[in-house]
């Protein structure tokens, strides 16, 4: 949740009790935990999560320093009491912007998903390098989210990082349902443009993990040989459906006016079990250069969304998710904390789709 100045208490500055806490070593200066008990949190999600811990370095590498004070929020308004609230008071340190949050749990995990949910709504702020007053951070989530109660506003994308992270701390806890046996597509690389082996077996990981995600375990194949890199462990039959990922070195059409960057493309093809995509390193190179993204990151979302065009050949592009097009900064935002995904209906979709070519 986020609050604006007039609706509650908003958190005072002040610094870091000098309490002996060994768990303070393991957070970051960029969070600024106000006792042992939310320190040992942050600990723990750091270790258990890696949505939470990408929400982190996010803060960091957006200069923002967030101090979090272990007590509830409470609407003047309406007496509502929440467990967790972005303050819109942000205060300025040298070059570090300084926001507050509030953290009113102690039990279990659920400081962690409250601060994962309020740590999405500093980076909403801290995304925008031009708010510094708190009538500009309440214009920000009118424009961004919807009013929850009076002066209490939501963003949709804050409640999907604090599920992605209660999933995340469950598995480590051993309580999630048994995910079915992941279906298997191979995915041929034809890499023309030479890429960096640190770059591309980093974009190929991040692919790897969208789809299993998804319930699609991915073997990595390079052409012209078709050596697998990544053998599994056991013996298993070929996959029954496969992609050829071709990596051109430069994009010679015109990109459509929708977008200054044509980064991929995935032709019509009549054979629904196998088929080519195209990705085009030199404007993948020029839109990290632009948006300041590591290459891989951008190069890895570019080519789980060219192999969703394939394994969804009948769908195009969706509203949301991992192919949504064109993306805007709140879905880089999520690519960057790997929260750039399928939606369940293609995940459904695409798991009928190989059960179909395995027939």
């Amino acid at each position: 949740m986020t609050v604006g100045v007039a609706e509650g208490k908003a958190a005072a500055h002040s610094d870091v009790a000098a309490e002996p806490c060994a768990a303070r070593e393991a957070v970051p200066q960029q969070l600024r935990p106000l006792n042992c008990p939310l320190a040992t949190a942050v600990a723990s999600g750091l270790k258990r999560s890696d949505t939470f811990r990408r929400l982190v370095e996010r803060v960091g590498a957006l200069n923002g320093i967030v101090y979090i004070e272990a007590r509830p929020y409470v609407n003047l308004r309406t007496g509502q009491t929440l467990n967790g609230a972005l303050s819109h008071v942000v205060t300025t340190a040298g070059s570090h912007r300084v926001l507050h949050l509030m953290v009113g749990v102690e039990y279990g995990d659920a400081p962690i998903t409250v601060m994962a949910h309020e740590l999405w709504h500093v980076l909403e702020v801290l995304e925008s390098p031009e708010l510094s007053m708190p009538e500009a951070v309440d214009a920000l989530f009118e424009r961004l989210g919807m009013h929850a109660s009076t002066g209490i506003v939501e963003t949709q994308n804050a409640l999907e990082v604090e599920r992605a992270v209660r999933r995340e701390l469950a598995v480590g806890r051993g309580r999630t349902v048994k995910d079915p046996e992941p279906l298997s597509v191979a995915v041929v690389i034809d890499d023309r443009a030479h890429v960096s082996p640190v770059v591309l077996d980093h974009a190929e990981k991040e692919v790897a993990r969208i789809y299993l995600h998804a319930g699609l375990k991915t073997t990595w194949q390079t052409a012209p040989a078709l050596v697998e890199r990544t053998p599994s462990e056991t013996r298993r039959p070929a996959p029954a459906f496969t992609v050829t990922l071709i990596i051109q070195p430069t994009f010679l059409g015109q990109p459509p006016d929708t977008s200054e960057f044509l980064m991929g493309a995935a032709p019509p093809t009549t054979n629904d079990c196998a088929g080519p995509v195209y990705v085009f390193f030199d404007q993948v190179i020029a839109f990290s250069n632009v948006q300041r993204m590591e290459p891989w990151l951008v190069l890895g979302a570019v080519m789980a969304h060219e192999i969703g065009h394939r394994l969804l050949p009948r769908r195009g592009h969706s509203s949301e998710g991992l192919m949504r097009a064109p993306w805007n900064g709140t879905d880089w935002e999520k690519a960057s904390l790997g929260l750039l995904l399928l939606t369940a209906g293609e995940r459904e979709a695409i798991r009928a789709t190989i059960s179909n070519c395995q027939g």
